[in-house]
């Protein structure tokens, strides 16, 4: 019996429904709908790693991910998310634009979820108590609703540990089905928006012009990296708002656990710079989707 014939008789077995999963990954093509171009798209990528045809991201591409299909048929829920899309970050209703570069779908906003915590002496104000401590810049919320807010990387981790892995598999402070980019992520995405390969692992360093520019909001990319300014730990104060922009990611420095990797933008600058920096300042966030999704 071939996969085809076995398909048919397991869907026989189960009986064949209508509804689409709650995500709809079963759209391959993401025309909103799951039907005979995504069946193809699968028998096409038949015994391959993905991810095309993947469905249900095991690594292979097999009767399962047949099934996926054939269980799915029909129109996607209107309520699925497509990249593009604004997320709802359910935990506090707040809403964020969303963009695919490369093979990621990421948040084209910052992160600006938990609580409050005015930074009022030095030191770090993180604190593994299962509640995300976020700062603003000049302890004005007001800044947190333009620019996100400003996290430790263990706040930000949510207190786990290191991963450069991609997908990162950490969902630390984002929100369900998100997560936070690894330094690999983000060399994906540097890499879609241009950078040579030779600069892409360049560290300690501004490198990759004009990626910069396309990064930072209005760059064109959709992206819209942010100057949203850092959380200086050794003495609580806030800098550069308007001039620079941080943003973690989900990698520790092997060399000196107390640093982590983050990505910047300067205003004068076309350049991004790959740093590692201490862990305790406080730098922005952009979330990704959980998985490689925009491929």
């Amino acid at each position: 019996m071939n996969h085809i014939q076995t398909t048919l008789a397991l869907v026989a077995l189960l009986g064949m429904p209508t509804a689409a999963l709650a995500d709809c990954p079963a759209d391959q093509d993401s025309n909103g709908s799951v039907d005979g171009l995504d069946l193809g798209i699968v028998l096409g990528a038949w015994g391959s790693s993905g991810p095309m045809g993947d469905v249900d991201s095991s690594g292979l591409v097999d009767i399962l991910d047949l099934l996926g299909v054939l269980n799915g048929w029909g129109d996607c829920p209107a309520d699925a998310f497509v990249c593009g899309d604004f997320l709802v970050d359910t935990r506090d209703g707040q809403s964020y634009a969303t963009v695919g570069i490369g093979l990621h779908c990421w948040m084209a906003d910052n992160l600006n979820y938990g609580a409050f915590t005015a930074s009022t002496r030095p030191g770090s104000v993180a604190a593994d108590d299962g509640i995300a401590q976020r700062t603003c810049y000049d302890n004005d919320p007001a800044n947190c609703a333009l620019y996100g807010g400003l996290y430790e990387w263990d706040e930000v981790m949510n207190f786990a540990a290191s991963s450069n892995s991609d997908p990162s598999g950490v969902q630390g402070i984002c929100p369900d089905g998100w997560e936070v980019p690894s330094d690999a992520a983000y060399q994906d995405l540097e890499r879609s928006l241009g950078m040579a390969p030779w600069e892409v692992d360049l560290l300690d360093d501004w490198r990759g012009a004009p990626v910069g520019a396309r990064i930072k909001d209005g760059g064109g990319s959709g992206f819209d990296g942010l100057l949203s300014g850092w959380r200086d730990f050794e003495t609580g104060t806030f800098n550069d708002i308007g001039f620079y922009g941080g943003l973690w990611t989900s990698r520790a420095s092997t060399e000196d656990p107390t640093e982590s990797y983050n990505r910047g933008l300067l205003a004068p600058w076309d350049t991004v710079g790959r740093y590692r920096y201490d862990a305790r300042a406080g730098l922005g966030l952009r979330c990704v989707e959980v998985g490689l999704v925009n491929d």
